[in-house]
C-alpha cells in the first residue's frame, strides 16, 4: 500500500515535547520514569497524497512499562471523545494515530506496540500512525520516529513488520527554531511545573 507523505506541524511537535517530558527526562529519576500515550489528531490531504498531523492529545500516564489497548477501554474511549471534540465541516481532523513516550531509552517498536497499532490501522485508519519519543535523541535530532505496517491493512497481522516513515515539518517551519524552542521547554523542566495535561487530568 503506498503510503502518503506525513506532514508535522510545529504545534503537534512542541505538545509532545511538553507532555513527554514530564515522564521521561534527565531531570527527574529514572525510577519515577512512567510511560504516557497520546493521540494524534490531522487530516489526510488526498490531492496532495498527504497526512497532516495538526495536533497532539495526550490521555494519561501509566505506571505500566507498557499499556494493551485491547485490554484498556480509555484509548477507544478517548479516541470517540477527541474525534467528537475535533469534529467540524470546515476543518475536519480526526484522530489519525498513537503515541507513546519510551521509559527505556530506545526507539524500535515493541510486541504490544504493533499489537496496538494493528487496532489503528484495521479498525481505525488504514494510514494510521505510531509516534515513538525518545528524550535521550532530542538534543541529537527531534527525538522521535514514526512508524506504520506498509502492506495493505487487510493483510497485516501480528508478524507484519512496523517500518520507520519519513516526514517533513510544515511549510516555513525551520527546524532549527524546533529546536530551540524545544531546548527552551527542557529548561522549563528544571521548574518542574505541569505545562500540559491529559484528558480529564486534574
Amino acid at each position: 500500500m503506498e503510503h502518503n507523505k506525513i506532514i508535522i506541524s510545529p504545534i503537534a511537535y512542541i505538545k509532545s515535547i511538553l507532555y513527554f517530558q514530564r515522564f521521561t527526562s534527565e531531570f527527574i529519576s529514572e525510577e519515577n520514569f512512567k510511560s504516557s500515550y497520546a493521540l494524534l489528531v490531522g487530516f489526510i490531504d488526498p490531492l496532495e497524497k498527504e497526512t497532516v498531523i495538526t495536533d497532539f492529545v495526550p490521555i494519561k500516564d501509566f505506571q505500566d512499562k507498557y499499556i494493551d489497548f485491547t485490554k484498556d477501554t480509555l484509548v477507544l474511549e478517548k479516541i470517540a471523545k477527541v474525534n467528537h471534540d475535533f469534529d467540524d465541516d470546515e476543518f475536519p481532523e480526526y484522530v489519525l494515530g498513537w503515541a507513546r513516550n519510551t521509559v527505556m531509552n530506545d526507539l524500535e517498536p515493541t510486541t504490544i506496540d504493533k499489537k496496538n497499532h494493528l487496532i489503528f490501522q484495521t479498525a481505525i485508519d488504514p494510514q494510521a500512525i505510531f509516534w515513538i519519543f525518545n528524550y535521550d535523541n532530542l538534543m541529537i535530532d527531534d527525538g522521535f520516529r514514526l512508524y506504520s505496517f506498509q502492506e495493505n491493512f487487510k493483510s497485516i497481522n501480528l508478524v507484519s513488520e512496523l517500518k520507520e516513515l519519513r516526514y517533513d515539518f510544515s511549510k516555513n517551519v525551520y527546524f532549527d527554531d524546533l529546536m530551540d524552542l524545544a531546548i527552551q521547554m527542557e529548561e522549563k523542566r528544571k521548574s518542574k511545573k505541569i505545562l500540559i495535561k491529559g484528558i480529564g487530568e486534574k
